[in-house]
């Protein structure tokens, strides 16, 4: 048994944490699920599911329940938005449902 390995051990790098844009072009009907963090600068019918971070930009609009670890809101969202951590609401920000987190901030106008 050797203190050193004969071969150098290749260092592991973390797994790169992605980001998901939806473009101001883009509309989708369906639910989302990602691991990383999302930004919706277009139209989503559906629900959003992140370990992430998401942020619905100002030109946005949600049709659906929002879940993440830290939520941005700048847009319009129909339906709950649930954080783990915490939620902003910029001062574009419209909701009509239920907000949940342990932090919210709002910004003023």
């Amino acid at each position: 048994m050797a203190l050193f390995p004969k071969h150098p051990v290749a260092a592991r790098d973390p797994q790169p944490v992605g980001y998901s844009v939806f473009d101001t072009q883009m509309s989708v009907d369906g639910d989302v699920e990602t691991d990383a963090s999302l930004r919706i600068d277009g139209r989503l019918r559906g629900s959003v599911r992140s370990a992430g971070v998401v942020v619905v930009a100002a030109c946005a609009a949600v049709i659906g329940e929002v879940a993440a670890r830290e939520i941005i809101l700048g847009g319009a969202v129909t339906g709950n938005v649930t954080a783990t951590q915490r939620i902003e609401l910029q001062e574009s920000a419209v909701v009509t449902g239920d907000i949940e987190a342990s932090a919210i901030m709002i910004q003023e106008w």
